[in-house]
């Protein structure tokens, strides 16, 4: 034995560190007690500050059960509100009169329905056949001011409620009924009825006036849209060599020859380094070798860098063929010639002619994400001086030519430039029909709500002038908020008016501008909108955009909107009204739709079942009035 073995074994020593362990050992222990004496002090505090009724005997409250009222004392409620305190109040969440009334509601609902608590049942949550546990059960209540008389009678009043909330959520049942009502929600039918203005209602108007020169010239200089859409991207020319393991069969590995030793140990090294890619990579054809079972013999047994040994021997023994066409290109500079260099070590050469952004996302993405702007940054004539490395690929590039982003000529793309005028200009007077019709609703609505808005007016003030009166306002910020919320409650009513009145009005102005209506069949609100651009019909599309407006979903049946509908795809304005809006036939609620709505419905009542129980709600379920 060592000098420093028997200096960390000797009997002092050892001694002393048990000393040390004991006294740690109490110090945490006393530092458990005193953090729950600080607690027992709080809650005996906590009780102190509940305020005791006058007149114990007084009523302090009645609430209807069963067709009965039950009556509730000031002492009554005084000990409920005690008890639950000092069984789960805390100083930082003391337990309100509410929660103490919920309590009392409660066990009086788990009695008139017979709910029993068994005697197996309180010995198990006060442990009364294990001693030890119930004897520091009683001394943690004490501690606290609670009898056992009082702890077994909160106990089994906890367990009656548990019962009762059981029993209620078992019977909370999803009938079909219930389930075909939530079914209901998702598949209501829908008959939408417009009018529709399109671009191309005024294009042919536009192209009879004809487009002049100074026209198209204001159009190029004012509009922004244009330059977003004309505008030129940024290119790059140049070529990329790269080397690519996969594209090597082992007949030209063999062909090639092994023109470099590759040790196991040094696989070993790059399978290490690169091992979660590696395993990752590993075809699926494969990957059941890996798996082991409790009688797979060991002859079986596969590791993984068995399964990808000959993909690194492979790349291992080639990586060399783009570092030498590297260090070839890099003598010759500028003046390499980067097609040959791929083709005389048998790599891939990438030729770039003019490649945007865009372009680049399909043609490089092999290269990594960043590769366009690796590209475009480097300066004309630039050869890269390292080797980049995107997983098992390796390549280098030289940049020929760049351009930057620029806005081409107005001689240059005229044609384009008209017809996008057109398409433009029919636009705004396709809205700006729309918007005639719409803003003649909104006068002849305001018109006939004139008088009934100034009385609604004069109502508010009136009401404002009271509630300041009545309520001894003196602040003027106060006055204020008074006349606001007046004005507010106004608005309810005169909403409402307009809206009654509006079908008529569009009615009226649709016949007397003879429009033409479009009704859509009855279709069902689509959640998420589809895309549109395959779809050559621009009625079918335009119908799969209404089935997807949240703007028609919230009409009122007879409703009509408030606001232009704008479809840009095919290019519509739209104004209309909800003929109707049906329930579905039951017909139409297979097995399965009757399976996902029930479990729709469980979900809505397991969320909404725990607010039952809120004195709020127990409130208004019992009639709970208190006693003043």
């Amino acid at each position: 034995m060592n000098v420093l073995t028997q200096r960390f074994t000797s009997p002092a020593l050892m001694i002393a560190l048990f000393a040390f362990v004991l006294q740690a050992t109490a110090w945490a222990q006393s530092a458990a007690e005193r953090e729950q004496n600080n607690a027992d002090n709080a809650k005996l505090a906590l009780i102190k500050n509940i305020p005791v009724p006058d007149n114990p005997d007084a009523i302090a409250g009645t609430f209807e059960l069963g067709g009965e009222t039950v009556k509730v004392t000031a002492g009554e409620h005084y000990d409920v509100r005690v008890l639950i305190n000092q069984m789960e109040g805390s100083a930082r969440r003391p337990l309100s009169s509410d929660d103490a009334w919920a309590r009392i509601i409660l066990n009086a609902w788990a009695d008139a329905l017979e709910i029993q608590v068994t005697p197996d049942e309180i010995e198990k949550r006060l442990q009364t056949r294990n001693p030890a546990v119930h004897e520091g059960l009683l001394k943690r209540w004490n501690a606290i001011g609670v009898s056992a008389e009082s702890g077994e009678a909160y106990e089994r009043s906890r367990l009656k409620i548990a019962h009762l909330k059981n029993l209620l959520f078992d019977s909370n049942r999803a009938t079909t009924r219930a389930a075909f009502d939530q079914f209901k929600t998702r598949k209501l039918q829908y008959q939408f009825e417009y009018v529709c203005f399109q671009n191309s209602d005024f294009t042919e108007e536009l192209k009879a006036k004809g487009v002049t020169d100074e026209d198209l010239q204001a159009f190029w200089k004012r509009d922004r849209s244009v330059a977003a859409r004309f505008r030129l991207p940024a290119t790059v020319s140049g070529g990329i060599v790269y080397f690519d393991p996969s594209e090597f069969t082992p007949e030209m590995v063999a062909q090639l020859g092994d023109a470099s030793k590759v040790t196991r140990k040094r696989a070993l090294a790059y399978f290490k380094a690169n091992q979660k890619r590696l395993v990752g990579a590993i075809p699926p054809n494969k990957r059941h070798l890996l798996s082991l079972g409790p009688d797979t013999p060991l002859e079986k047994v596969v590791s993984p860098f068995s399964l990808v040994k000959d993909e690194i021997m492979k790349k291992l023994t080639l990586e060399h063929l783009i570092t030498e066409a590297h260090q070839e290109a890099l003598a010759s500079g500028a003046k390499a010639d980067l097609p040959a260099l791929a083709k005389k070590y048998h790599l891939g050469y990438h030729k770039l002619d003019k490649l945007d952004r865009r372009g680049a996302m399909q043609e490089l993405r092999e290269f990594g994400i960043p590769a366009f702007s690796q590209l475009y940054g480097a300066p004309v004539g630039h050869l890269s001086r390292q080797l980049s490395v995107v997983g098992d690929l390796r390549f280098f590039f030289f940049v020929s030519g760049r351009e930057e982003s620029r806005l081409p000529e107005l001689a240059d793309v005229k044609d384009e430039i008209r017809a996008f005028y057109l398409e433009s200009q029919a636009g705004q007077l396709a809205r700006a029909a729309a918007k005639e019709i719409l803003d003649e609703m909104d006068a002849k609505v305001n018109k006939l709500l004139e008088p009934e808005r100034v009385r609604l007016a004069q109502e508010a003030t009136d009401q404002a002038n009271d509630e300041i009166a009545q309520m001894n306002l003196t602040k003027e910020s106060d006055k204020r908020r008074a006349r606001a919320r007046a004005q507010g409650r106004m608005r309810l009513p005169l909403d409402k008016k307009r809206k009654s009145l509006l079908p008529d009005i569009f009615d009226e102005i649709v016949k007397r501008r003879k429009l033409q209506l479009t009704k859509t069949p009855y279709f069902e609100f689509a959640v998420s909108r589809e895309d549109r651009s395959t779809i050559k019909d621009v009625a079918a599309s335009r119908l799969m955009f209404l089935t997807a407006s949240y703007q028609v979903r919230a009409l009122p049946k007879g409703g009509v909107t408030a606001m232009i509908l704008e479809d840009h795809l095919t290019h519509s304005y739209i104004l209309g009204r909800l003929l109707d809006k049906k329930d579905p036939s039951i017909n139409t609620m297979g097995p399965v739709d009757l399976i996902q709505a029930r479990g729709q419905v469980k979900q809505i009542a397991q969320a909404r079942f725990p607010r039952n129980f809120r004195f709020a709600d127990l409130r208004k379920q019992f009639g709970f009035k208190a006693t003043k």
